[in-house]
């Protein structure tokens, strides 16, 4: 888990933001809200601890997972579309999200 938790967080919400986004006629809308008031969850509770970097490893893994997750969604969603520009974004961001 290398990265400090408050860079995750920004990750968390751009994720956030970009799945708010996803057209009502995506195949991915429904799902990706699940998704995004999942990451909203997380996000809250990892915001009330004095100190973000004392997160418990299992909050950071589901932070992690959840972003993962959303750009898989949005690169889904992005090819769904025929957006090859997003779809890129959200693979290279992805894969290089917790190097």
């Amino acid at each position: 888990m290398s990265g400090s938790i408050a860079v995750r967080l920004e990750q968390a919400r751009m994720v956030v933001t970009r799945l708010a986004r996803l057209s009502a006629d995506s195949a991915y809308a429904h799902i990706s809200s699940g998704y995004r008031g999942s990451l909203l969850r997380v996000i809250d509770r990892l915001e009330r601890l004095e100190d973000i970097e004392q997160a418990s490893p299992e909050e950071v893994r589901l932070l992690d997972f959840l972003i993962d997750k959303g750009f898989d969604l949005l690169a889904s969603a992005a090819r769904e579309l025929g957006d090859p520009e997003m779809a890129r974004f959200a693979r290279e961001r992805g894969a290089g999200a917790h190097d």
